[in-house]
């Protein structure tokens, strides 16, 4: 029965990996933003978190991290920390976007499984949100093709906000301590994407009432 309930996320990271596997390979991405989302891991890596830390190597110093949101080479660099430097820095960043190519698929799916009651129902939407492309920053082109990696690993944060909310919105207490965290990674990550956390937080409000 597990095996049965587990297949519908079976065959989406089996589709999400073929394709990861054919578009971006085992190779580096070096074209577009991918660059320079590196770069900005390598800084955090170098000269610590601080986003006004100053690299004498980039636009004289220019402090990089005040202009870019800094989450997704804050969680780079601690990757490559954490694993004690075994996992590079170029091999942390490729994971990183392996992740940030299917977290939108497989965060929309428990999201809609949740709601529908039904992993199977949830996959065509699933399959929707991994595959959504067309001039979408977040989506498949921008988000992965382009190098705008942020945008999409905060956009695929966004399901699982009310994922953590579930609970709460039918309880008294305070807000779980984990939506508070995925609200925080979204703005640190790319707020562009705020506005639409907090409209979900404040949905699982309403529904609170």
């Amino acid at each position: 029965m597990r095996s049965i309930r587990l297949a519908p996320s079976a065959l989406l990271v089996a589709y999400g990996l073929a394709f990861a596997a054919a578009a971006l390979g085992a190779a580096l991405p070096a074209f577009d933003d991918h660059p320079g989302q590196l770069y900005r891991l390598w800084h955090v890596a170098t000269f610590g978190p601080a986003p006004w830390a100053w690299d004498p190597g980039w636009w004289m110093g220019y402090p990089e991290l005040q202009f870019y949101p800094p989450g997704f080479a804050y969680a780079g660099a601690l990757l490559h920390l954490v694993s004690l430097r075994a996992v590079s820095l170029t091999l942390s960043y490729q994971i990183l976007v392996w992740i940030a190519y299917l977290l939108p698929g497989l965060a929309s799916g428990a999201l809609l499984t949740r709601v529908l009651g039904n992993a199977w129902a949830a996959l065509p939407g699933a399959f929707l949100a991994l595959t959504l492309s067309g001039g979408l920053a977040s989506g498949v082109e921008g988000g992965v093709h382009v190098g705008m990696v942020p945008a999409r690993l905060a956009w695929g944060l966004l399901p699982l906000i009310p994922l953590a909310m579930e609970r709460w919105s039918g309880r008294r207490g305070t807000i779980p301590s984990l939506a508070v965290l995925l609200v925080a990674a979204v703005a640190l990550t790319h707020p562009a994407h705020l506005p639409a956390a907090a409209v979900l937080l404040a949905l699982a409000a309403v529904a609170r009432h």
